[in-house]
């Protein structure tokens, strides 16, 4: 959990940080909701969990890709009687709940006065697919599949949204066509890498904080801008820092993956192929854009963690078991022998 504590983009007030929370109780309801074996408590987690899962759609949509890979994993265990009873009782409640939860929000939206809502400026999902696959693939250093004013521009020139989706989609395939199979394979690889190629889990790319002020010298304000801004004299040590939990982490997920076959390794394992495959078509091209992600990375290194615990106790408690045995084996080894002894003296005695 290091990893995603000391990580900077906390101090960004944006959807990528304020989702976790939502997704963490989303999840927290649904462990409880699969442990649970009263029909009160089944009920009550699938509502709680739904409720949460909404709001974390409606705060960062992407960051729900949690939700198919356990739906996937209920739809392969159905076979079993004890899934099967728990997903009757508790699945009516849970689509309710999202529904409900939903509708309430439009309506609230529809009829605020707070804001004024400008629906002409509404982007489709085409718009995103479009951004993520804007950059220079000739160019590694590049910006690749991130935010870019140029197709802001054309989307924004079209009059509605299905006008918007078709021209974000002609572009889409104009551009894909235009760089060929190995080069878009090329691009895309690129992105990746960028996407997940660090530890440091910020804006370090866009240079966002490189133009910020400093507080007062001897302030807990400035010590903290001198670790996390890209100019601050802490910020190598602590990009090092980074690095070491990113390594520490990688090495723990590969072990839990590789080792730990377990249904739990495998639900956090296909949320997070998903939200990877996820930033690869959509906009994305950086590590701030993994944050959504951050704790399925942790769940997964944490599971690799376990293990590695586990097993070594395990080693630990089974090499105390066998010396153990070979001393109480050595024991009655001597106690036979000294008997063996004592009878041969007492057989000598009587022969004399």
């Amino acid at each position: 959990m290091m990893f995603a504590i000391i990580q900077p983009l906390y101090l960004v007030p944006y959807t990528d940080t304020y989702c976790l929370l939502p997704v963490f109780l989303s999840i927290y309801f649904i462990t409880i909701c699969i442990k649970s074996q009263k029909t009160f408590s089944l009920i009550f987690s699938s509502i709680g969990s739904a409720f949460f899962l909404a709001i974390s759609y409606l705060t960062r949509p992407s960051s729900i890709t949690f939700i198919i890979a356990v739906l996937l994993f209920i739809l392969i265990n159905l076979y079993k009687k004890d899934i099967r009873i728990k997903s009757l009782i508790s699945f009516p409640p849970f689509l309710l709940t999202v529904i409900l939860t939903l509708t309430m929000f439009n309506l609230f939206v529809s009829n605020q006065k707070i804001v004024k809502i400008d629906k002409s400026k509404e982007l489709p999902m085409a718009h995103f697919i479009l951004m993520g696959s804007f950059g220079d693939e000739d160019n590694r250093e590049s910006i690749h599949g991130t935010w870019n004013a140029g197709d802001l521009k054309s989307t924004l020139a079209e009059k509605n949204k299905s006008d918007k989706s078709k021209k974000d989609i002609e572009l889409f395939v104009e551009r894909t066509a235009n760089r060929g199979l190995a080069r878009t394979i090329k691009f895309y690889g690129q992105k990746y890498f960028q996407i997940t190629d660090t530890g440091v889990i910020g804006y370090h790319r866009d240079g966002l904080w490189l133009n910020y002020a400093y507080s007062a010298n001897g302030s807990l304000s400035n010590k903290i801008q001198q670790i996390y801004y890209e100019n601050g004299k802490l910020r190598p040590s602590f990009n090092f820092l980074c690095q070491i939990f990113w390594i520490i982490t990688l090495i723990s997920s590969i072990i839990a993956l590789y080792f730990n076959r377990t249904w739990k390794v495998g639900v956090v394992t296909l949320s997070l192929l998903g939200g990877l495959l996820f930033l690869l078509i959509f906009e994305s091209g950086g590590t701030k854009y993994m944050f959504q992600y951050i704790y399925l990375i942790c769940l997964l290194s944490g599971l690799g963690i376990s293990y590695c615990l586990n097993r070594f106790s395990g080693d630990i408690a089974i090499q105390k078991e066998g010396v153990k045995k070979n001393e109480d084996e050595q024991t009655l080894n001597n106690s036979s022998s000294l008997q063996r002894r004592r009878n041969t003296r007492n057989i000598s005695k009587r022969s004399k």
